[in-house]
């Protein structure tokens, strides 16, 4: 059986046609391809979010997008492109699954928090990385 082919069996496909492109790839690669192999070629990504109705050029993008970001990257084989997460895509996978299997272990104190902040436009680069951190909080 393929990874593809795992990962399609195993999801409720009524939930995955609603799933965000982004969320599916990092289930992939979170909770399939780490665990046997760690990387895919693209086509193979391609190939598996059309299942879902995702578009070629959504998932070249996204996946663009997630190695400039530091959490994929990539190797070539051939004519191939092979996507790997890197050391903090890992991280990330790991405290976002730290996350979901504890959250129910500890009581919330019932006290809220807001977060406010500014970066200006000259460092665009850094509002950016804080905005998707607190977005991932």
């Amino acid at each position: 059986m393929t990874h593809a082919d795992a990962l399609k069996n195993s999801l409720d496909h009524e939930g995955a046609a609603d799933a965000k492109p982004r969320s599916l790839a990092l289930d992939v690669f979170g909770d399939y391809v780490r665990y046997s192999g760690e990387e895919l070629p693209l086509r193979s990504l391609v190939a598996l979010f059309e299942c879902f109705d995702i578009a070629e050029a959504t998932t070249r993008m996204m996946m663009s997008r997630f190695r400039s970001s530091g959490i994929f990257m990539t190797r070539r084989d051939g004519r191939q492109t092979i996507y790997r997460l890197t050391p903090e895509g890992l991280a990330v996978l790991d405290e976002g699954r730290r996350r979901i299997f504890e959250r129910g272990r500890t009581r919330w104190s019932g006290v809220w928090s807001l977060v406010i902040y500014s970066v200006p436009e000259s460092n665009r680069a850094a509002r950016e990385r804080l905005r998707r951190s607190l977005q991932w909080l």
